[in-house]
């Protein structure tokens, strides 16, 4: 099914044949039955088990190759429960942060993810490569069409470290983690029973109440993984979009707190407006979503951003 669906995909952009278009829709369909079924199962099989929390753990690497001012290692990165099938954009991150972290010195610290984009689903373990700007690229590089995901963090100290992941084909992911705590929180805070399709705009408001460990995550790559996963939490409980899978595709200036419990103390507000006529099409994949958003008070500045719905999500 997946080498027609991709042969139909590569072909029916180009087509008159009207047949050609039920095809890829009939095939479509059948794989979302497939997929959804295969997501309910391994559901089903996490929910039985006593995984532990994602972030409870600290990220580990192997084969890890270090230069002057670079490093890169394979990430032993988790899969799950909101992300079954490939690995999730936060622990991504994280482990990118991570390893940026291994190159600071001790009075040094991330403050900011200056931006992130994703590129290509991970359906295997990824090779990372972090590297600091000021000191030039390492000397091993990436193709940049296999990049499934990039970015930048910046430190308290004002040095800038870029980072690359590219999918590592021998290695699937072995590891499993259970919800962030944020995560967790925000889907028994309710919010799931009251998804809007495509909606204009959400507001989540947050406070200490939802996490009351959340003062005990102060490793600036620890902050990062629950803000990313609380801001990513705070659009999927809130917001359905047909049988389509939303992924954030790129993100900017997103600071790193000193500590998650003060973030939260302060009561923040994440705010998102979404321009759902400016779609953009994804031929034989879905379409890309222009949004916008906030966290109040800290940081009132609107960043723009964008989501991908995917119709097909395997890879292809």
């Amino acid at each position: 099914m997946l080498t027609r669906l991709r042969q139909l995909e590569q072909t029916v952009p180009h087509s008159s044949d009207p047949t050609d278009f039920l095809d890829l829709a009939e095939t479509r369909f059948k794989l979302n039955c497939l997929t959804g079924t295969l997501r309910g199962l391994m559901a089903k099989t996490y929910a039985d088990r006593a995984w532990p929390p994602l972030g409870s753990e600290a990220p580990r690497f192997a084969d890890r190759i270090d230069g002057a001012s670079w490093c890169c290692a394979r990430a032993m990165v988790p899969l799950t429960p909101d992300s079954l099938l490939f690995v999730h954009g936060p622990v991504t991150v994280w482990h990118a942060a991570a390893l940026a972290e291994t190159l600071l010195n001790p009075d040094d610290r991330l403050i900011s993810l200056v931006k992130c984009a994703f590129h290509n689903e991970l359906t295997f373990e990824p090779k990372i490569m972090v590297w600091d700007d000021q000191l030039g690229r390492p000397p091993q590089d990436f193709a940049r069409d296999n990049i499934a995901a990039s970015g930048g963090f910046l430190t308290e100290r004002g040095r800038s470290f870029s980072f690359a992941a590219v999918p590592d084909p021998g290695h699937v992911p072995q590891a499993r983690a259970g919800w962030h705590p944020m995560t967790k929180a925000l889907i028994a805070s309710g919010q799931a029973g009251e998804r809007v399709a495509e909606p204009d705009s959400i507001r989540q408001p947050l406070g200490p109440s939802l996490w009351p460990a959340a003062a005990s995550v102060t490793r600036p790559s620890d902050v990062l993984l629950a803000k990313a996963e609380t801001f990513l939490a705070a659009t999927t409980q809130n917001m359905v979009v047909g049988d389509r899978l939303m992924l954030l595709v790129r993100g900017s200036n997103f600071t790193v707190d000193e500590s998650f419990g003060a973030w939260l103390a302060s009561d923040p507000e994440l705010q998102f407006e979404f321009d759902w006529n400016r779609q953009k099409p994804i031929p034989g994949r879905g379409s890309f979503v222009p949004f916008r958003y906030r966290i109040l008070p800290a940081s009132p500045d609107w960043q723009r951003s964008m989501f991908v719905c995917l119709d097909s999500h395997l890879g292809l």
